[in-house]
């Protein structure tokens, strides 16, 4: 795997015997999923399970749930189950992010269940609980003589779920207590790492608020920012103290209908990027990278030259240009309206499909001209 990797802008290769801590984006795993990883076990996640498994800590979103008595009334519900969790890969110390869409879909009851199964793996979880107070509870532990703490908030746009009459719910963004929270932390002199829940599904780009916001968490001192939600290999900005990573992609995310192991019909979604460095609240200095795609259970990682290399070197330089909000409003046209219509016009003939268009397709339109997906409810 070492021609896979490739050091971070402005760093150095991790070095051999220091702390490392890694990275890495969604765990989407449903109902069909947990049949297959009855089968298959400890098998799945190869060949990066062995690289995970010295890591001093592995952050990642656990973004899917176990099955409660409270399903959320509205689709897309991810349930899983044991086998699932005894498939995931372990560093030293692994840690799931819960502040997501997806954690309480059956309610206070999922994260009970999650809890109990990640335990049994020594698998520990922040940004969920029984509680604000809880959830916004940052984790923190000494990974290798630095202390460090982990805040997780889930943005509004990928509409989690709201607080539930027991009291169970995931930390908001939009929580004040959330950033006093954060700002605690790094006047405690620890090395602040957060993981944030939002973005535009399937874009490879982060939109001007999703920027504006991890700004304002690096202001505040934060080390690194990590966003997971749009399924999507974003890029990675250097900081002053670290790093912002826009879109991690997955970590895996096997096709939720029909057989699973077969390729995701969404092809970005089948690939993922990893990161890994070593950890100092004044700045990071030694940082590493990985892209990798999904084949079946396995994660194989992609050679680190060429075409490759060059598409992910623009995911990185675009954002931090001066005219990226503009750029970013016509990117969301072609997207929503330019590419979407294409395809409509495409499922049959151009003149049925003209004549199938009612007021409320015109509306719609309309609304994604003026919208283009920009505004802060899809960060």
């Amino acid at each position: 795997m070492q021609q896979s990797r490739f050091a971070l802008d402005g760093m150095s290769p991790v070095r051999a015997g220091q702390t490392r801590i890694g990275v890495a984006g969604d765990i989407v795993l449903g109902a069909n999923a947990e049949q297959v990883l009855g089968r298959v076990g400890a098998t799945a996640w190869f060949p990066l399970r062995e690289w995970v498994r010295d890591l001093d800590l592995l952050v990642m979103t656990f973004d899917s749930a176990f099955p409660g008595p409270d399903p959320k009334s509205w689709e897309p519900r991810i349930f899983t189950g044991v086998n699932s969790a005894q498939s995931l890969p372990l560093a030293k110390r692994t840690l799931f992010n819960l502040a997501n869409n997806h954690s309480m879909d059956g309610g206070s009851g999922s994260l009970v269940a999650a809890r109990r199964a990640f335990e049994a793996r020594g698998i520990e979880i922040v940004g969920a609980g029984g509680s604000r107070e809880e959830a916004e509870t940052p984790w923190s532990t000494t990974v290798g003589g630095e202390r460090v703490a982990v805040h997780a908030a889930a943005h509004h746009g990928c509409h989690p779920r709201p607080p539930l009459p027991d009291g169970g719910q995931v930390a908001s963004l939009d929580s004040p207590s959330w950033w006093e929270q954060v700002e605690a932390s790094v006047q405690d002199g620890v090395f602040v790492l957060v993981v944030l829940h939002g973005g535009v599904q399937e874009s490879h780009y982060p939109s001007p608020t999703a920027i504006e916001i991890s700004k304002k968490l690096v202001s505040l001192g934060a080390n690194v920012v990590l966003w997971s939600h749009a399924h999507a290999v974003q890029g990675v900005v250097r900081t002053e103290r670290g790093l912002v990573a826009y879109g991690l992609g997955n970590a895996i995310y096997l096709p939720l209908e029909g057989e699973p192991v077969r390729p995701h019909p969404v092809p970005s979604y089948d690939q993922g990027l990893y990161l890994e460095f070593e950890p100092d609240r004044r700045g990071i200095r030694h940082g590493e990278g990985m892209l990798f795609h999904r084949e079946g259970v396995r994660l194989e990682p992609c050679e680190a030259t060429g075409a490759r290399m060059r598409w992910f070197d623009d995911l990185c330089a675009r954002p931090v240009k001066t005219s990226y909000p503009a750029w970013w409003r016509l990117y969301r046209l072609k997207q929503d309206v330019f590419q979407q219509t294409i395809r409509y016009l495409r499922r049959d003939s151009l003149w049925k499909q003209l004549a199938s268009i009612r007021p409320r397709h015109a509306a719609k339109f309309l609304a994604k001209i003026t919208n283009a997906r920009s505004d802060a409810r899809d960060v």
